[in-house]
């Protein structure tokens, strides 16, 4: 009954039970799309390991579990860089960790939070002595590939000679970022996307209207976190980056250029080729989306906006000023309309 009324794999939640059913088990991976279930899964699972009940919900164990003060779960997630002010900042890190809490909406962070060298070594030192109040203790590492090289190298020694009571479960949305010496420890479980059907039965039963729970599946790309924030702000895209990206033109880019202010540059990039991607589901006939953005794009021009952004998405790793990216959209857009009217 762990996972009661949780959205996701069955195939995932029967393989869990069966590990949690043994005396012991390898490291595990979960990995797989964000917004998909991951890290609600993993602390289910793991209070489930913790309760001497399985994870009854109820008892002083689950209790503390739930607002993550248990004392036999260690929890890892990336952190700013440490400041000089060491009270702040250990407000900062009480702050992030009660957003990781069951059904907490969990934090976007910025490309500089990371999982230092000095949390594997705290790890390391708890590691010394047993569990201290249940049969065993769950270390849970959340957004794995954000481990620095340090913090990785010295992981990797824990995870190779692991105390007997401890369990460990690392959460990724980019797996292939993870060190390969790491992903060869773990036992790796791959959570699929949620259907459409079962987003939408889940929001209908939350109570949101049939109307805008079919205009959120068009940018829920199987992650009902997607979904959500998009019911919460069905215009994800500011409107001026949209007209550029409907009617490119040199003139609307040096009038944007200056004026644009974004707080999330990759989310609004990534909303964008959510919504091409699923006019083109749309007009080829695999989906019936709502969608009420503006229509009408030939399959080739949806084409050529989706490949522009997935080329230059990459590039959004590195910081990439916000002007250059949007000039290097516009010329990859002009020049395939140059292209198309030669042919």
């Amino acid at each position: 009954m762990v996972f009661e009324n949780l959205l996701g794999s069955e195939k995932v939640f029967a393989q869990l039970r069966r590990l949690g059913a043994k005396p012991s088990f390898p490291p595990l991976l979960f990995w797989g799309r964000p917004g998909i279930g991951k890290r609600t899964t993993a602390l289910l699972f793991a209070r489930s390991l913790i309760c001497e009940e399985g994870g009854c919900g109820k008892c002083r164990s689950c209790q503390e579990f739930n607002r993550l003060g248990h004392p036999d779960l260690f929890l890892i997630f990336p952190a700013p860089p440490k400041g000089n002010e060491d009270e702040k900042y250990q407000e900062t890190i009480q702050l992030l960790r009660r957003r990781y809490s069951l059904y907490e909406k969990r934090p976007n962070l910025p490309r500089n939070y990371l999982i230092h060298l000095e949390e594997i070594h705290n790890l390391s030192a708890e590691m010394r002595f047993p569990p201290r109040r249940a049969k065993r203790r769950v270390v849970l590492i959340i957004d794995a590939e954000r481990l620095t090289q340090e913090a990785a190298n010295a992981l990797l020694k824990t995870l190779e000679e692991p105390q007997p009571a401890t369990r460990f479960i690392l959460l990724t949305s980019r797996f292939s970022l993870l060190p390969a010496t790491i992903r060869s420890r773990c036992l790796s479980i791959y959570f699929p996307p949620l259907s459409d059907e079962l987003i939408a039965r889940h929001l209908l039963e939350m109570g949101y209207e049939e109307i805008f729970v079919k205009r959120a599946l068009a940018f829920a790309y199987g992650s009902l976190r997607r979904a959500l924030d998009f019911l919460a702000n069905p215009f994800p895209i500011p409107e001026e980056i949209l007209d550029l990206a409907l009617a490119p033109s040199l003139p609307a880019l040096l009038t944007l250029i200056d004026e644009i202010r974004l707080t999330n540059w990759e989310e609004t990039v990534q909303n964008l080729i959510l919504l091409f991607h699923s006019q083109l589901l749309k007009k080829i006939g695999l989906k019936d989306y709502e969608i009420y953005y503006p229509e009408g794009f030939t399959t080739e021009e949806l084409l050529t906006r989706i490949e522009a952004l997935l080329k230059l998405q990459p590039d959004l790793e590195y910081n990439l000023n916000r002007r250059l990216f949007l000039f290097s959209f516009l010329s990859l857009l002009l020049k395939k309309k140059r292209e198309t009217n030669e042919r």
